[in-house]
């Protein structure tokens, strides 16, 4: 990226002007013809404004998978502890599960006799222990 400057050439002669802007300035090769004379005044008032920042990308919000990818077997409450017995749908493997605690990237939010609501980010599913067909 090129710095920003100020240009105050004046009365300057045309082969150290190229030199200036071209060599110095801008970086870029150059020839100027040998037999060009005179002299140039360039000036600017102040640096250029720099171009404006790039336009940031929102982070990335991750997925909400819509099926928790479990089914509800069992509940247990008892004494004031509330489980969920979820069986995975892919391999039928089960697991105990208390209020507040992860499984495959759901929260347990709550427990009842006849259903758990599971969370996660902005969303709740309820799976019920008897479903209705």
């Amino acid at each position: 990226m090129l710095a920003r400057r100020a240009c105050n050439l004046v009365n300057v002669p045309a082969p150290q002007a190229a030199k200036t802007i071209l060599g110095d300035i801008l970086a870029v090769k150059y020839t100027v013809d040998p037999g060009i004379e005179g002299k140039v005044a360039i000036q600017t008032p102040k640096p250029p404004a720099p171009p404006p920042p790039p336009v940031a990308k929102p982070a990335a919000i991750p997925a909400i998978n819509a099926d928790p990818g479990v089914v509800l077997a069992g509940v247990m409450i008892t004494e004031g502890v509330r489980k969920a017995y979820l069986v995975k749908k892919a391999d039928s493997q089960g697991t105990w599960a208390s209020e507040g605690e992860n499984l495959m990237g759901w929260k347990v939010h709550s427990v009842s006799a006849t259903a758990v609501k599971l969370q996660q980010q902005d969303r709740t599913v309820e799976l019920q222990l008897y479903p209705r067909q």
